[in-house]
């Protein structure tokens, strides 16, 4: 926990232009074959959040849904090693898709 905060949270700060504090890591999340991430909202005090791609193994891409404040759903496809931050708050976001390939990790 201490180790991915450590190295994101600046990043984070910059990007919201506040300073956070942090407030959850989950661990590794590994998605299987057939997996789908129903569409929600993070819950308080979640506001922003950042997702890492750690590995995958994929037959398509399996992408993160976001729906902006304008409406406009938009597909974010990642890679390892990606990093996509979001207001996960106020922000629909899922991987509504059924994955397709072996796995797929995320911090």
């Amino acid at each position: 926990h201490d180790t991915i905060w450590n190295v994101t949270s600046d990043i984070i700060s910059e990007w919201t232009g506040q300073k956070l504090e942090g407030s959850s890591v989950y661990g590794i999340r590994v998605y299987e074959e057939g997996a789908i991430l129903t569409p929600h909202v993070d819950r308080l005090p979640l506001i922003s959040s950042a997702i890492i791609n750690v590995d995958q193994d994929l037959d398509e891409d399996w992408p993160l849904e976001v729906v902006g404040h304008d409406g406009v759903a938009r597909n974010v496809t990642m890679e390892p090693g990606d990093m996509v931050l979001y207001e996960s708050h106020s922000i629909l976001h899922g991987r509504p898709f059924a994955l397709k390939g072996r796995y797929f990790a995320n911090i």
